[in-house]
């Protein structure tokens, strides 16, 4: 369970607009309605990052499934560039949901 002092400025007027609209409110479900706020707040951004990984990769694959099992030297210059950059910003997008969610990528091997 968060506390006040856990709070910024906005979500601080916020529970007191909160407890000033109505006397059944007690902190205690003001703040735990913030910290509900906050985790749907997350959520949304966590599975945004989700599905714009899941994007680029599924444009990665499509762009390179007709190349499968054949030399990399078969695949036409223009393909490959947009290819690596679905797969580039599929990674990004990877990166920024670790980040997001504490994840420590210190220990794998990044090619960037």
């Amino acid at each position: 369970m968060i506390k006040p002092t856990d709070l910024t400025k906005a979500e601080l007027l916020q529970v007191m607009e909160i407890l000033a609209g109505s006397a059944e409110y007690e902190l205690e479900r003001a703040l735990s309605q913030i910290e509900r706020k906050r985790n749907d707040a997350h959520y949304e951004k966590s599975r945004r990052l989700i599905d714009e990984e899941k994007k680029h990769y599924d444009a990665y694959f499509a762009l390179m499934r007709p190349y499968m099992g054949k030399p990399v030297k078969d695949i036409p210059a223009g393909v490959f560039k947009r290819a690596m950059e679905e797969w580039n910003k599929a990674h990004a997008a990877g990166k920024e949901w670790d980040k997001l969610n504490g994840i420590k990528t210190s220990g794998r091997v990044d090619n960037d």
